[in-house]
């Protein structure tokens, strides 16, 4: 139903025309390469980690979750607060695997020093090291895979305040009604004003959409929060009225969002290898890659008939 790049991944490609999407998508599965000359990978355990953090750390403090509701881990957050050399890294393990390291204080020494591939707003971007510098804030951060920025980057991590996020146990999902379909360009642009960190509005030059319009419009809006983080949104115009919306979650936000919608809408409809539908195609969560989807009513009708 579109193509297999995540928006802030797309956003990115689209800054630096250079780079093909075949590349962006090799760079985006490779994790495996230093943080700086210490080397430190991630996608590694705590276990892993240790020798790494005894050498480098002159001040260490963990923070641990469990259970926890974060959008990418199952069970359990542990967090590791690391100051050496005037700088502090946090690294973050969902589930026993380091998902990302942020860096703050004195990063001058440790941002690459070859041109950054991608640019975006303050963002400077290094998919070999799958690296973000986030110049406004002073920040580095590496990520396990660059999917996960759209909640990562935009994420407060609080454990760098000594506090952890309050777990909600069974999230709440509230699904943003009053972004009505139909709606136009500049309406939903009004609407979504304070509640997104950072938003883009593009024309998409490959027309996809199924309702087959003469021009695609995109709205892109990150740091939108719902069930307690960050989420990106991305709301898709056929011919200037809003048609179609995705709205980014976590691997481990599929079950919990699977429980949620079946005590409101009961059981689902349909399953596939790739969606849990409800209500004949109004509502469905994608699995392979893990996002919602809600369309207009002719969308939903294509869906229903096609049986994606």
């Amino acid at each position: 139903m579109k193509p297999q790049l995540i928006a802030l991944a797309t956003t990115l490609a689209l800054a630096a025309p250079p780079l093909t999407s075949t590349a962006l998508a090799d760079n985006l599965s490779s994790h495996a390469v230093s943080l700086d000359t210490a080397s430190l990978d991630t996608g590694i355990t705590l276990e892993a980690a240790a020798p790494w953090l005894a050498a480098h750390c002159t001040e260490r403090s963990d923070l641990i979750q469990d259970p926890t509701d974060f959008p990418l881990a199952q069970s359990t957050m542990h967090h590791v607060q690391c100051t050496n050399d005037g700088h502090t890294r946090m690294l973050t393990f969902a589930d026993d695997t380091l998902i990302m390291i942020e860096t703050r204080g004195e990063i001058d020494g440790l941002v690459p020093q070859t041109a950054p591939a991608m640019q975006m707003a303050q963002f400077d971007v290094y998919p070999e090291t799958t690296t973000i510098h986030d110049r406004d804030a002073g920040r580095l951060v590496r990520l396990n895979s660059l999917h996960e920025a759209n909640l990562l980057l935009f994420w407060d991590n609080p454990a760098w305040s000594g506090s952890l996020p309050n777990s909600q146990g069974a999230p709440v999902w509230n699904l943003p009604d009053d972004l009505a379909f139909g709606s136009g360009i500049a309406e939903i642009e009004t609407a979504l004003d304070g509640r997104c960190l950072m938003m883009r509005t593009r024309t998409i030059d490959e027309v996809w959409l199924m309702t087959e319009p003469a021009e695609q419009v995109q709205i892109d809006c990150f740091g939108y929060d719902m069930a307690g983080y960050p989420r990106t949104l991305e709301l898709i115009f056929g011919d200037g009225r809003l048609e179609q919306m995705w709205i980014l979650i976590g691997t481990a936000d599929i079950e919990r969002a699977r429980a949620h919608f079946t005590a409101i809408h009961g059981e689902p409809t349909q399953e596939t290898n790739r969606y849990i539908v409800f209500d004949d195609w109004a509502f469905s969560i994608r699995k392979d890659v893990p996002e919602f989807l809600i369309g207009s009513a002719q969308l939903q009708a294509i869906w229903q008939s096609r049986g994606n």
